[in-house]
């Protein structure tokens, strides 16, 4: 019997403790529909368990008579050595469920809440083992470790990792955060902001994210969910939704590469190079980390490539910030606001800080917004430098983190520039012939204008 039916009592216990932790602390850590959801996923995943998980230990065992070496389960040693090399596995699994879309498809059914507790933990994939995530184990039966030893130690992973599932924990000591997989760890690994995309894989010890160049520390509490929520609590839909954009996509591919790429790439892949994948979005955000000599030199080296780029990244990461900020403040300025990013600016300055939700009713009332399309356009603001967050917030909650004369003043300096040819008597010009200015309105830029000019001359 597997060791996770054994401990379903103790789930049942651990999550009621935390729903009561949440109503005596006001936390608001749980939704009755999604608590429900994942809970009927992760039943759904025990049901379709007990049949797949005995094929699993067929085919593991057909691997285990071709094996190299017969690995002594009697012997503590071979305990030890099995679970470090199932935690290996499970990062390279995990790593690959999240820049594969293949095996994506399965996983993505585990982040899909935007809530994060122990029921999260239970929301598991119906087709992982049907779509053969297994496989990135068959090594080690064929290594020598027992099927049996191979799927406890499995188990024991998965028992891990569910009490990381909860927000009730902040950090714990310092030596063990560098070492396991902990709640703060986690929270990262579930969250939907580009820093924090696809980062933490690791299963029990998070040392593997360290050493291959994926770890991310929590700096402010993350916004849990997908890059574009699916809006569902139907366990069907949950379980199949990206199944079936797979097929649409195939569907509309002109070419067998599109095909592959469609399936093989990664997440958010797309032909027109309009997709929106982990690598794209962070990009799109922040520099990439400065080459330095030893990077690019062990780049030729597979040996000391991964660590050199972890200690490379380390040390340059807070480099290109300062850099940054430095640059930013030298010139006086700020990066300068789109205008639907100036929509939600105009919004905070009269407001004053604001919740998400806030600011996303007051922008429905002016246009057609969906609340996710907002969410992401305030946390690139806030990657960007134009918002700023409370972290120490139980909500998020935002606020302008520039001023509104500098922006005004950008904005106007960018007409001038782009429609006017940089002719702030044109702009004049422009501006009295118009019909919707007052005349207050006309004289603060006329004055504005002529102080341009004067500098300009």
């Amino acid at each position: 019997m597997d060791l996770i039916h054994f401990a379903i009592p103790g789930f049942i216990l651990l999550i009621t403790a935390e729903v009561i932790f949440s109503a005596v602390e006001k936390r608001d850590l749980y939704e009755t529909k999604d608590a429900a959801s994942s809970i009927a996923m992760g039943l759904g995943n025990v049901i379709i368990g007990l049949f797949t998980k005995a094929v699993i230990f067929l085919i593991y065992s057909a691997a285990y008579e071709f094996r190299f070496f017969t690995l002594d389960a009697s012997l503590w040693w071979v305990w030890a050595l099995c679970f470090f090399a199932d935690d290996l596995t499970y990062y390279w699994f995990h790593r690959s469920s999240h820049e594969i879309r293949y095996f994506w498809a399965s996983h993505v059914v585990h982040h899909s809440s935007r809530r994060y507790n122990l029921s999260t933990a239970l929301r598991q994939t119906w087709t992982g083992n049907l779509s053969g995530a297994f496989l990135f184990w068959i090594w080690m039966p064929l290594l020598g470790f027992h099927p049996a030893m191979v799927m406890a130690m499995q188990s024991i992973s998965l028992l891990y990792q569910f009490w990381i599932h909860t927000e009730a924990i902040h950090k714990l000591p310092r030596p063990l955060e560098y070492v396991l997989n902990t709640p703060s760890h986690h929270r990262v690994h579930h969250s939907s902001e580009i820093k924090y995309l696809d980062r933490n894989h690791g299963g029990v010890l998070i040392i593997w994210d360290r050493l291959f160049g994926t770890f991310q520390p929590e700096e402010e509490r993350p916004v849990y969910g997908l890059t574009v929520n699916i809006e569902t609590y139907n366990p069907l839909r949950i379980a199949t939704h990206e199944w079936a954009a797979i097929w649409r996509d195939l569907r509309r591919a002109r070419t067998w590469k599109e095909a592959w790429m469609y399936v093989f790439g990664a997440p958010g892949w797309d032909r027109d190079g309009n997709g929106k994948t982990a690598k794209a979005l962070r990009s799109s955000v922040s520099p990439p980390p400065l080459l330095l000599p030893a990077y690019r030199l062990s780049k030729n080296n597979p040996r000391h490539f991964a660590f050199t780029k972890t200690i490379v990244h380390l040390i340059t990461k807070k480099f290109v910030q300062r850099r940054d900020i430095m640059e930013n403040k030298a010139n006086n300025k700020h990066v300068r606001p789109t205008e639907s990013e100036l929509e939600i600016l105009t919004i905070l300055w009269e407001r004053g800080a604001s919740t998400v939700r806030e600011v996303h009713e007051i922008l429905e009332k002016q246009k057609e917004a969906g609340y996710t399309t907002t969410l992401k356009l305030m946390q690139i603001m806030h990657e960007k430098g134009l918002l700023q967050r409370d972290a120490s917030a139980k909500t998020h909650i935002y606020e302008a983190a520039v001023p509104k004369e500098e922006t005004q003043a950008q904005l106007l300096n960018k007409m001038i520039d782009t429609v006017f040819s940089g002719s702030a008597s044109q702009l004049v010009l422009q501006a009295l012939g118009g019909h919707r200015s007052s005349r207050e309105e006309l004289d603060r830029i006329r004055e504005y204008l002529n102080e341009i000019d004067k500098k300009q001359s």
